[in-house]
C-alpha cells in the first residue's frame, strides 16, 4: 500500500480539509499521513486566533499533531523514500516570515514531492 502523507505547518480549516480531501485517498488504498506542525511556527495564542469556533480545525486520517522538530525529524526519516509527500502551506507571500527551509531540506529527499498552494 502507497503512503501519501499530507504536511502542513498551519491549522488546517474544515474547507480546506474537504478541498483536499485525505480521506477519499485512505478510502481508496492508501496508508494517509496528515501531520500537522502548526506547533513548530506558530504560539498557541497565535494558532487559537485562527481558530473561529473549538471544532473549527479539520482532522486528517492518522493525523499527528508534532510537538517538536525532533519529534518530526525522527519521523520523516523512517518514511519509506518512495512515500508520496504532500506539502501544502508554500506562500510566496509568507517566505520571509516563516522560515521552513529546514523543511523543505527535509522533504527534498523523497522522490515524489508535491507542493500546493491555496490563494484566496
Amino acid at each position: 500500500m502507497k503512503t501519501i502523507c499530507f504536511i502542513r505547518i498551519g491549522p488546517t480549516s474544515p474547507f480546506l480539509g474537504k478541498k483536499i480531501d485525505p480521506h477519499w485517498y485512505q478510502e481508496n488504498n492508501f496508508n494517509v499521513l496528515f501531520w500537522d506542525l502548526s506547533k513548530l511556527f506558530f504560539s498557541d495564542k497565535q494558532i487559537s486566533l485562527y481558530q473561529v469556533n473549538k471544532n473549527y480545525f479539520f482532522d486528517g486520517p492518522n493525523q499527528t499533531k508534532f510537538q517538536s522538530i525532533e519529534e518530526f525529524l525522527y519521523k520523516i526519516k523512517n518514511l519509506n523514500k518512495d512515500s508520496i509527500i504532500i506539502y501544502f502551506n508554500r506562500n510566496p507571500f509568507l517566505i520571509s516570515t516563516i522560515k521552513d527551509k529546514w523543511l523543505i531540506k527535509e522533504l527534498s529527499n523523497f522522490k515524489n514531492l508535491g507542493f500546493m498552494q491555496f490563494d484566496t
